[in-house]
């Protein structure tokens, strides 16, 4: 999988649609990149044509998420699992840090603690920093 992970990037998911990851697509050095927040029932059969996703999970507490996205947590968790315990999908984080937002030290620390704890040290974890402007 490495290999294909420095191949060319082919996003497979844009504004939501889901295409089809193209079975010929490594012979033109081509990677299925997923990048959702899709729950893993609907994603299943997809997850097995994809080489990457990057996952990002909108905050980190369940107070947040249904202000915020009008959704919930543990979801998004569940799926997070699901990547990279039940397929071969790289799997990676991102989370947006709002300030006063989703970016005390008890949350961080509590989002890192449960990547560590139910993921692993190789799934890799990004911080990027919002900016109103």
């Amino acid at each position: 999988m490495s290999a294909q992970l420095n191949a060319k990037v082919r996003p497979a998911a844009v504004a939501g649609a889901f295409y089809p990851a193209d079975p010929t697509a490594l012979q033109f050095e081509l990677a299925d990149l997923l990048v959702s927040i899709e729950r893993f029932e609907s994603c299943v059969e997809f997850f097995r044509k994809m080489d990457a996703a990057n996952v990002d999970p909108k905050g980190f507490t369940e107070d947040f998420y249904w202000q915020s996205c009008g959704g919930h947590l543990q979801p998004v968790l569940d799926t997070l699992e699901y990547r990279v315990k039940k397929t071969e999908v790289w799997t990676e984080i991102t989370l947006l840090l709002i300030p006063g937002k989703n970016d005390s030290n008890a949350e961080i620390e509590a989002q890192c603690r449960w990547v560590r704890d139910r993921l692993g040290l190789e799934v890799p974890l990004h911080f990027t920093a919002f900016h109103p402007d």
